[in-house]
């Protein structure tokens, strides 16, 4: 299953607002630094950050894992590798860790639903339950702890 998402297509009133922000702090950062270079350096960096929502994003889910293609990364991950599973309706994050920790941010991948909400939360949910039941004589750290499938209710 493959699916692309784009943020500021589906939120334009929210992409108007941060193209807004960016060329406010743009200027600003050129009448700072005294030169434009100062604000094109500034808005380099506000896109970079940004383009995740900015620009499309496609992803895929198969037999192996999940896979994320944004503008200026690529990041796949192994189901037998996910241990926690946190979502709302927008998204969702796949980490490697089965505890929170101030390292998920690298760890694993941010996953954006767009109109597909329910059946790709479906989808990862039995695949990380079918690697969950072959894994029952693995040690408890190699399986994924099944109260962490449910929604995160917003979390993560």
């Amino acid at each position: 299953m493959t699916w692309s998402v784009h943020p500021a297509r589906e939120r334009p009133l929210r992409a108007c607002l941060a193209v807004v922000v960016i060329i406010l702090l743009a200027i600003g950062a050129g009448l700072f630094g005294g030169s434009i270079f100062w604000g094109l350096g500034a808005v380099l960096l506000m896109v970079a950050g940004l383009n995740c929502f900015l620009f499309p994003s496609t992803f895929s889910i198969d037999a192996d894992g999940v896979e994320a293609s944004y503008l200026l990364k690529k990041q796949r991950l192994a189901w037998n590798r996910i241990r926690r599973f946190l979502h709302d309706d927008y998204g969702g994050y796949l980490s490697t860790r089965a505890q929170r920790s101030w390292t998920d941010g690298y760890r694993g991948i941010h996953v954006l639903f767009g109109d597909n909400s329910a059946l790709i939360v479906n989808r990862i949910n039995a695949a990380l339950e079918n690697v969950a039941s072959q894994s029952i004589t693995a040690t408890p750290n190699d399986s994924v702890r099944a109260d962490t499938l449910a929604p995160a209710g917003g979390q993560g």
